[in-house]
């Protein structure tokens, strides 16, 4: 039995504790009814209508009419349903066809019945709608994430994009905090790092996360790890604050790359730890009221379709950063084919893309663009393969057919690289990088502000390494007579403030040249025992590899 049902029925239930049944009572006979706990099997209390309230709480029964005076009957209803304990009702009716009375009371019962039904599927509809309303939360939250993904520049890593989609993660999973915890690899097993991003109050502190990952790693891997109501369970009971969490990996062909743990479960209604607080309007004694501080497989399954996106963009991250590596190395075996023609020049293509990449963030370009302007550096004097070896090493000054040959160099580099799609956006740096201000350059004699801005980079930057090595027609020129050979050209020879902002930074460029040091290749001797040790690593019989956590 229930509470209520324990109560003696001399005692009525307080008008207005079951408002719908005593609406649909009162519309239908006309008058008010009251509602008693249906007694308990033998326990039927004293009462003066005791033998109809026990007749009536028998099984079967629909109603008990019984006369209690000219035209009056006492009516006895039982009542049962999920949303309420069993009950009876009674009422004194007065009416002079007790028949028409009972059709009635069959009616009200139907009435009461479909009211029933109706509120047991406004539950299921309005869980439906829930449902509904929560899975459209997470499809707008993926398709943000793809959005990230979409346009988010491959250089970023994995810890710069998880800052940008945790907040939106965090808000989804109602969590009081949403952290990434680093992972490494030794050679036998993974290592638990430290957490590198955090996003919410994140109350537990860097240590507690990491024991939290090194504890359950294991079991997270084959499954997301759930733990609801942490702060009664012993396991944790010396970890203050925590109350729920989740712990999943983020998955890569090579193993565990990092983890992602969601800590305590808040209030989706009130954004709160605790249903105590006004805004909820989550009933007390409701299932969902026990469940909205819990972490559920919905939750679970969206964390963990959050690591795995993630873990595939770095993944990509890596194959995009191999890719320009090798593109990277692929320009300077070109560089390196150059400058073996020529010793005087060697580390000059280097160190000119050290500085147009330098005087390029100076000048406020971005990242990306600095970078393109480097590569353009290593390779503006590619075309110098094409010219005469006799003409590279000449002490002697050149006369004007010589001249007219190896200022060829700038279009026989346009040649080479075109057609290479991964290097086209260096082009117009190697084409035009000997343009002058004042249109008198060459291949195509643009001026000003028609000359690229990469080209216009490069050409000062491409002048003073020029004017500050040795070449086999002269020395070296002194710093203060290259600054003031750049001064006198500015706004002739050069874009001025190209060549101004270029001085303002004079005290990095001599630092970046004097630590200078040209990539030469190793001995070649002892290069296969070297091989053998390697290749011993990858096959296992060689000395292990360690690396430590990020």
């Amino acid at each position: 039995m229930t509470a209520a049902s324990s109560e003696k029925l001399d005692t009525a239930l307080p008008t207005g504790q079951y408002p719908a049944i005593e609406a649909i009572l009162r519309e239908t006979l006309g008058v008010e009814f009251q509602l008693w706990p249906a007694p308990a099997d033998g326990d039927v209390p004293a009462h003066e209508d005791r033998e109809f309230f026990e007749r009536a709480a028998q099984p079967g029964i629909d109603h008990v009419i019984a006369r209690k005076g000219a035209d009056q009957w006492l009516v006895v209803l039982p009542l049962s349903g999920a949303s309420h304990p069993p009950l009876l009702a009674s009422a004194v009716v007065r009416t002079s066809d007790p028949d028409l009375l009972a059709r009635l009371l069959q009616q009200v019962r139907k009435q009461i019945q479909l009211q029933r039904q109706v509120q047991l599927l406004s539950g299921e509809c309005n869980q439906l709608i829930s449902q509904v309303a929560t899975d459209s939360e997470k499809l707008t939250f993926l398709h943000r994430v793809a959005e990230h993904l979409s346009l988010a520049d491959l250089s970023l890593d994995i810890n710069q994009l998880a800052q940008t989609i945790f907040p939106q993660l965090r808000e989804q999973l109602h969590a009081e905090a949403v952290v990434l915890v680093s992972a490494g690899r030794d050679r036998n097993s993974c290592l638990v790092g430290r957490p590198v991003v955090s996003e919410g109050h994140n109350r537990l502190g860097d240590r507690v996360c990491s024991r939290l990952v090194e504890q359950f790693r294991d079991a997270a891997v084959r499954q997301p790890v759930v733990h609801n109501g942490c702060q009664n369970a012993p396991e944790f009971h010396d970890i203050r604050g925590l109350r729920s969490f989740i712990l999943v990996p983020m998955l890569r062909s090579q193993g565990v790359c990092a983890w992602v743990l969601a800590i305590n479960r808040l209030c989706p209604q009130c954004d709160a730890p605790e249903c105590d607080v006004p805004e909820c309007d989550v009933p007390a004694d409701s299932p969902r009221h026990l469940s909205c501080h819990e972490f559920g497989a919905n939750e679970a399954s969206l964390l963990q379709l959050t690591a795995a996106i993630l873990a595939a963009h770095a993944a990509n991250i890596d194959l995009f950063r191999d890719k320009e590596q090798l593109l990277l190395e692929i320009v300077r075996a070109l560089v390196n084919a150059v400058e073996a023609k020529d010793h005087y020049t060697f580390g000059h293509s280097e160190r000119v893309g050290m500085y147009a990449r330098h005087l390029g963030a100076a000048l406020g370009l971005k990242a990306k663009v600095c970078q393109r302007i480097y590569l353009a550096g290593l390779l503006h004097d590619v075309g110098k393969i094409a010219v005469h070896d006799n003409l590279l090493k000449n002490a002697n000054s050149l006369n004007d057919d010589e001249f007219v040959d190896i200022r060829r160099h700038s279009e026989e580099g346009w040649n080479i690289l075109y057609g290479l799609d991964a290097l086209d956006d260096v082009l117009v740096g190697v084409l035009h990088h000997h343009e002058r201000w004042d249109g008198r350059g060459y291949p195509d004699g643009l001026r000003e502000d028609t000359i690229p801005l990469d080209a216009r980079i490069l050409a000062v930057a491409d002048a003073y390494d020029a004017m500050t090595s040795d070449r086999p027609y002269r020395q070296a020129l002194p710093q203060a007579k290259a600054e003031e050979i750049l001064r006198r050209g500015a706004g002739v020879q050069w874009d001025p403030h190209v060549v101004a902002t270029f001085l303002r930074i004079m005290p990095d460029m001599l630092l970046m040249r004097k630590s200078y040091q040209p990539r030469r290749p190793p001995a070649r001797r002892g290069y296969a025992m070297l091989r053998g040790m390697l290749d011993g690593q990858e096959t296992g019989h060689g000395a292990p590899c360690t690396t430590n956590p990020p």
